[in-house]
């Protein structure tokens, strides 16, 4: 009890506050330990100052300890814990960017997917709206036998000036259809020379592939489109004009003048095929004129590509592969197929 005292005396020019303990993290375990000594040895005359200097000069190991502590641990971290977070950082950027290319891929795709179908429905639709609006009208010859009339063998029919109906290979169909002009900008007949003039509501359309090595038309009109070619192929296209001048034009083969009301109206077609049904058998060829009837229904069918791009050549690996697309056009002229059976 005397040494606590005389150490008490002894630190009597070390006055520190009552409130100083509370001023430094340090401080304030020394003081509630203070205030332990305080109330043990309540006969001790000792300031309460005087008390955290008696504790501070009682506990100099503890308090160096407490003092290297706090010192370590606030130096920063270590190199396994850096290599640590580094490494599940990566791990985890490595799994969200692996999420988020997935998405994107099939984000694209299905865009692709929905702009493929929504041009070939166009392009089908607009197909069918030609087929179906095609004119035709059966041609009756004379028999030599007599003054009566009746429907001739196919080699018997003489064909004439005027052609209606359909004629058409696998890649190539040339329409006679009958639609009346939105501007009624109809001429007379001699003065309907140029593709476009039309002296009725009669016209001819011609749907074509547009490839180099087809010849004709349709070299000249991928040649015309060359940003829009691939393997060859610039797409499908479509001409429309007047009987007199664009039928003129497809009977002389004179390109420059089909040329004026053709145009390439889908890239996206890398090809298409025609087939015409004559009540037995799909055929690849067809002539109304020499046939001398129209087929029971047309086949369509379309395979749509990524569009080409004159920056993106040759299409990259991940892009969507080809899809096909089928129609099948009834022709409402047709006459009903009655199958001849033995009996």
């Amino acid at each position: 009890m005397k040494s606590i005292r005389r150490r008490a005396l002894v630190c009597r020019s070390v006055r520190i506050s009552p409130l100083a303990p509370y001023e430094h993290p340090l401080r304030l375990n020394v003081y509630s330990f203070a205030d332990a000594v305080s109330s043990r040895f309540s006969a001790s005359p000792c300031h309460i100052g005087e008390s955290v200097a008696v504790c501070e000069s009682l506990a100099p190991d503890r308090i160096r300890r407490w003092r290297m502590t706090n010192h370590r641990h606030s130096a920063g971290f270590t190199l396994l814990e850096l290599l640590l977070a580094l490494g599940l950082t990566t791990l985890l950027t490595a799994a969200v960017y692996g999420a988020m290319s997935t998405y994107w891929n099939l984000a694209m795709d299905s865009e692709e997917e929905i702009k493929r179908a929504q041009i070939a429905r166009a392009l089908m639709k607009k197909l069918a709206t030609d087929i179906q609006s095609c004119t035709f009208v059966e041609q009756i010859v004379q028999t030599g036998e007599g003054s009566e009339t009746e429907e001739p063998e196919i080699s018997e029919v003489t064909t004439s000036v005027y052609k209606n109906g359909l004629i058409g290979t696998d890649r190539d169909l040339v329409l006679y259809i009958s639609r009346p002009s939105r501007e009624l900008d109809y001429v007379i007949t001699p003065e309907a020379l140029s593709a476009f003039s039309r002296s009725s509501d009669l016209m001819i359309v011609r749907w074509l592939l547009a490839d180099v090595s087809s010849g004709g038309l349709a070299t000249a009109v991928a040649a015309q489109n060359p940003d829009s070619q691939r393997a060859g192929v610039a797409g499908l296209a479509r001409g429309s004009g007047g009987v007199n001048g664009f039928g003129a034009a497809i009977e002389l083969a004179d390109v420059n003048l089909q040329m004026q009301v053709t145009s390439l109206i889908s890239s996206e077609v890398q090809s298409v095929l025609f087939e015409y049904f004559d009540g037995i058998d799909w055929v690849t060829e067809w002539d109304s004129t020499t046939l001398n009837r129209m087929p029971q229904a047309v086949r369509i069918e379309l395979v749509l590509r990524n569009a080409p791009s004159a920056y993106d050549d040759p299409p990259k690996p991940q892009d969507l592969p080809d899809s096909s697309h089928q129609l099948v056009v009834p022709v409402p002229v047709a006459t009903p197929f009655v199958q001849e059976t033995a009996i």
